[in-house]
């Protein structure tokens, strides 16, 4: 049921349904994402970057793409691999508490979305899912993804509480200017790491 419903939101904002072309459209360096579950959000984000860097906390080397844009203008997330840039495939995400927890077929992941008004935010990590990586270069990453995250509800009125949402998406992205870019975007979220 949540997959469907994620489809069906993707379609929606892509401006697949109903032939509407006002709904955003994905164009190089930008993203799209649905959240279901305990929070149910979608939006487009306008930064979409990989490459390689060191994720914070660590001094070990991580090849990264960060989603950043939406409502707050700092929602999005970030996916995070210890096996540098992958080719064409689709690879398992995997909990981790570390980025050195990561096998290097795999890939770790962030949500951040901040709340909006009356409606909730979320923040947390991937516990399953996949990420397809449907094109790789040095000018250009495309895929898409769709994982189970776990974490804390941001209630818009203060205060969080568990939760779990299945977020999928589809992302262009392009190089960073520098890895600091991407270390620093990462460092900027609100990342929470969820009970356990």
């Amino acid at each position: 049921m949540r997959r469907t419903a994620i489809a069906s939101a993707l379609l929606a904002l892509a401006g697949l349904a109903c032939g509407d072309s006002s709904a955003p459209e994905l164009t190089p360096g930008s993203f799209i994402m649905v959240l279901t579950g305990d929070v149910t959000r979608s939006f487009s984000g306008v930064t979409a970057q990989f490459g390689d860097g060191t994720a914070p906390g660590t001094d070990e080397p991580t090849w990264l793409v960060t989603l950043e844009g939406g409502p707050s203008g700092v929602d999005g997330g970030a996916f995070l691999s210890t096996g540098g840039q992958p080719g064409n495939g689709t690879f398992d995400i995997v909990w981790f508490d570390v980025p050195g927890d990561i096998p290097g077929d795999s890939f770790g992941t962030l949500a951040v979305v901040n709340p909006d008004g009356a409606a909730a935010g979320f923040v947390g990590a991937g516990r399953s899912g996949t990420i397809t990586i449907t094109s790789s270069s040095t000018t250009s990453v495309t895929g898409t993804f769709e994982f189970e995250a776990e974490g804390l509800v941001l209630l818009p009125g203060g205060g969080t509480e568990a939760g779990v949402v299945l977020v999928g998406g589809e992302f262009d992205a392009l190089p960073a200017p520098e890895p600091a870019t991407l270390v620093t975007r990462l460092e900027g979220m609100q990342v929470g790491g969820p009970p356990r």
